[in-house]
């Protein structure tokens, strides 16, 4: 599964690149007006959009914690000014609980006496605040149900509730009961005259005999209390009071769209005098729907912008192309025919500058063009002397095979004069050449390249009359290691000329060919000669060939390092040690092939 999974990748970043470029080759080979407004696209609007859209999640999500903070704030100054607002409210019922006189007047008095009925309103309305304008009626309901008292207010416009108003009667009668049945303040909303107002009921009882006489109700009118809960944070954030029944009231939104809303029931404070909460819900719908709109607004603006830059753009580069098709027709025709012509200023400094340039490169194209011709021809009058001149030298040449036939017959003179010593000279001398001479950059084996060493040094001893003597020492692991051919003679002549040239005898020469770990090949050329001074050590590790020395030391060396670098790579080294009057030691790492 997991091999699957790598190749779907594989194919998808593959077709992901294969995309990319086609869609850099249509680019390219796209107008210049076409890759420009590809360009501000890319690099202007793209980015413009996406810092905007950036900007809109920020500022939504930042808008919403801001929001939220301030009605949790708000919360809790509206939660204070609620419980102060219903403390006038709610003395009568607690005061009306522990005054022995209304419990008697409840218990003992007829209610359908309408001069009962007012004194204990009288005794109520003693109870409350004097703004009582926002209570719409307060309805006494005794619990044995022998009568029921409905007071208005003001008293100027009292009325008694009968079965004829049956629905309020109703709603009166079982807010009661409830809050006869209930130990705290019963909540609900009531209808009176065509308004919703806020029924509270609370039991009345003997708080020392806990005898229950019956409920007081009350219906206030919800404006204070719906303006206590007017929003301030843009109608963005509503206030609903709650209580365990459900929601009661909100601010600026219906219930039905409350409900709707996120209420953060974490966040609740208690209204006292009351059982109820106050809570609030923060309607990011229309904190989002706000930004989006506002973002909307702003990539409008940065839409219609980019569309007049693109005209404006386009209008500039239509008038530079209909300047730089005179550049270009004059291109082609030099291109087609080989016409050359010079173009006219141009209304434009930059264009003035180009076509100015490239009058002058078509002056001197025909000026070059000219030189070049007149060159041509003498080269072809120098070809035609190094020809004959080459066949001259071909027909001169001397075939190695003449020298090869002439020093054989040299070899039979000497037998012939019994000079045995000239003759193993010529033979070895012989060897050495053929062996330079024939395939000259082929690889031999190591015993091949140390045989031939040998006969050199052998030849080399007997010119300087044995000066110095050699010594060789070869692993049998490598000997049939291939390497380049001739690649320790420069070593070898430079230690035979250069240590040895004020010695005329005990000089010595050691070569040892070495295995080494990596499997490598190590060649160390010793000699105990004059040493090399510290400034020509340097420039010789340096690669570097002395111009003022009359015997060119380290050339040899130089050139020979070179090839073996280009021939083997950084797996060839090359190291020399040298102390002036105690020889010189050069060592050669080389892969094994």
């Amino acid at each position: 599964m997991d091999s699957y999974r790598k190749i779907y990748r594989r194919e998808r970043v593959c077709i992901v690149i294969t995309t990319a470029q086609r869609l850099l080759k249509r680019y390219r080979a796209a107008q210049l007006s076409t890759q420009i407004q590809i360009l501000l696209a890319v690099f202007t609007f793209l980015p413009v959009m996406m810092i905007l859209l950036a900007l809109n999640i920020y500022h939504g999500q930042d808008m919403i914690q801001h929001t939220t903070l301030a009605a949790s704030e708000n919360m809790i100054d509206k939660s204070e000014h609620l419980s102060n607002y219903m403390q006038r409210y709610m003395e009568p019922y607690y005061k009306a609980v522990i005054d022995g006189q209304i419990w008697e007047e409840i218990k003992d008095v007829s209610m359908e006496v309408k001069s009962n009925s007012n004194r204990i309103f009288s005794l109520l309305e003693g109870y409350s605040t004097p703004t009582n304008n926002e209570v719409a009626l307060m309805f006494l309901m005794r619990k044995d149900g022998s009568g029921y008292l409905v007071i208005r207010l003001p008293a100027s416009q009292q009325t008694i509730v009968t079965q004829n108003n049956k629905l309020l009667y109703e709603d009166l009668i079982q807010l009661g009961n409830k809050g006869m049945e209930s130990q705290e303040l019963v909540t609900a909303k009531l209808e009176y005259h065509n308004k919703v107002c806020l029924g509270l009921s609370q039991k009345i009882y003997n708080y020392k005999t806990k005898e229950c006489y019956g409920s007081l109700v009350m219906l206030m009118y919800p404006e204070t209390i719906e303006s206590i809960l007017e929003s301030s944070e843009g109608g963005y954030t509503s206030y609903i009071l709650q209580t365990a029944g459900g929601s009661l009231f909100a601010d600026n939104k219906s219930l039905e769209l409350i409900d709707n809303l996120k209420v953060d029931k974490t966040h609740q404070d208690e209204v006292k005098w009351t059982n109820w909460h106050l809570a609030y819900a923060v309607d990011t719908e229309k904190i989002k729907k706000d930004i989006r709109v506002s973002t909307f607004a702003a990539f409008s603006i940065v839409l219609l912008l980019f569309l007049l830059t693109i005209v404006l753009v386009n209008i500039f580069i239509r008038r530079r192309m209909k300047t730089l098709s005179l550049l270009e027709g004059a291109m082609s025709r030099i291109r087609k025919r080989g016409e050359y012509t010079s173009l006219p200023s141009a209304d434009n400094g930059e264009l003035n500058s180009l076509f100015a340039g490239y009058n002058k490169m078509v002056d001197q194209i025909v000026l070059q063009k000219k030189k070049i011709q007149e060159q041509n021809d003498e080269k072809l009058k120098g070809l035609k002397k190094q020809k004959d001149a080459e066949i001259k030298a071909l027909e001169l040449e001397i075939n190695s095979h003449f020298i090869y036939n002439t020093l054989n017959s040299i070899n039979y003179t000497a037998i012939e004069h019994e000079d045995y010593e000239t003759s193993d000279l010529l033979k070895v001398f012989a060897n050495v050449l053929r062996y330079m001479t024939e395939n000259r950059y082929e690889l031999v084996t190591v015993s091949q390249e140390i045989a031939w060493l040998e006969q050199y040094l052998f030849l080399q001893r007997s010119r300087f009359n044995g000066r110095f003597d050699f010594e060789i020492d070869v692993n049998p692991e490598i000997e049939d290691k291939k390497i380049r051919k001739l690649l320790l003679q420069p070593f070898v002549e430079n230690a035979i000329i250069h240590g040895f040239d004020s010695r005329s005898k005990g000089g010595l020469i050691t070569v040892i060919c070495s295995k080494e770990e990596d499997s490598g090949l190590m060649i160390i050329i010793a000699d105990n000669g004059n040493g090399i001074e510290e400034d020509l050590l340097r420039k010789i590790r340096e690669g570097i060939a002395l111009e003022n020395n009359p015997e060119n030391l380290g050339l040899g060396m130089a050139n020979t390092c070179y090839r073996m670098r280009l021939y083997y790579g950084e797996a060839f080294a090359f190291y020399i040690e040298s102390t002036g009057g105690r020889g010189t030691t050069v060592m050669l790492k080389l892969p094994a092939l």
